[in-house]
């Protein structure tokens, strides 16, 4: 669901081109930016974030690790840090699962670290389906070392939106020799709305293309490009808006009783088009002349 949102993005604009003008990792980003955008029509998204902080068990005794955090270790110690007992072979430690939906969208683990680095040093894979309610050898499907998904990275969000998610867990194993210290860690899940339907998708696509359209103007404004290309692109954010939420700069359009919505939102190029110049006005997207009169005057726009 989330891919084919982002594949019908790059069409709207014009990025379906390797090597992308916009990385899969921004396109994740404005996939949750847009759903929370449309919650009004769409359903409310979630956003969970877990955190943990590595702060011993027991002040006594180091070695004793949370019974009610994590389970299923080797090769771990947890005291102000998540580190190898011994560098002589790699540790893993298991979270313990929590309950999850099965409309569960995209996943972010975020590690901070010290005395090495977290791409380097220390992988991560997730669990969808380890059971919580056994005190003893609780395991699941692993999805990175199953082939199900890719290397999870440090900080970018991965897709798990086409696998059935009931539970929750994660892994954490050190490689060996590795000196690194885990400071701190955060999970964050993104679960769709339970109204997100697969037809949808093309409304998401429109709102992420507007933020790229926003993006671009910008960046044009910053350049100094000529105003017809700034208004130009900041029409284009505007219209994919106004097809998804039905408004334009953050208004509402609403009917009259018994009325239909007949909008003409002020095109910037309404002066050159109302005058009566016949020279050609340069600027303009697809459709946006509605009429144009026998002497080549434009007369109306949308």
């Amino acid at each position: 669901m989330i891919s084919e949102c982002i594949s019908l993005c790059r069409e709207l604009i014009d990025d379906e081109t390797v090597t992308y003008r916009i990385s899969d990792t921004r396109m994740k980003e404005w996939f949750r930016r847009a759903c929370f955008d449309a919650q009004k029509i769409l359903g409310f998204p979630a956003l969970e974030r877990i955190e943990y902080n590595f702060n011993p068990y027991l002040v006594s005794d180091p070695t004793q690790i949370n019974p009610a955090l994590f389970e299923n270790y080797s090769n771990i110690t947890i005291n102000q840090y998540l580190y190898l007992t011994s560098l002589t072979s790699q540790g893993y430690i298991e979270t313990k699962s929590v309950d999850e939906i099965d409309r569960l969208a995209m996943i972010k683990i975020t590690a901070n670290c010290k005395d090495g680095t977290i791409d380097d040093d220390v992988t991560f894979d997730v669990s969808l389906d380890k059971p919580h309610d056994l005190t003893d050898g609780n395991s699941g499907t692993w999805l990175v070392t199953d082939g199900l998904l890719t290397a999870i990275s440090n900080g970018v969000f991965c897709l798990v939106d086409t696998i059935v998610s009931k539970k929750f867990a994660l892994k954490i194993t050190i490689k060996s020799g590795k000196a690194i210290k885990l400071v701190d860690l955060s999970i964050e899940r993104f679960r769709l709305s339970a109204n997100f339907k697969d037809g949808d998708i093309i409304d998401i696509a429109k709102l992420m293309a507007s933020y790229d359209f926003e993006d671009r103007a910008g960046k044009a404004v910053n350049a100094g490009n000529s105003k017809e290309t700034v208004d130009w692109l900041f029409w284009k954010a505007r219209e994919f808006k106004k097809q998804v939420l039905n408004q334009v700069d953050d208004k509402q359009i609403i009917a009259g009783i018994g009325g239909s919505v007949n909008l003409h939102p002020g095109n910037p190029y309404a002066d050159k088009a109302l005058s009566t110049s016949n020279d050609i006005v340069s600027g303009f997207g697809d459709n946006s002349i509605i009429e144009i009169q026998t002497g080549g005057t434009i007369r109306r726009t949308n």
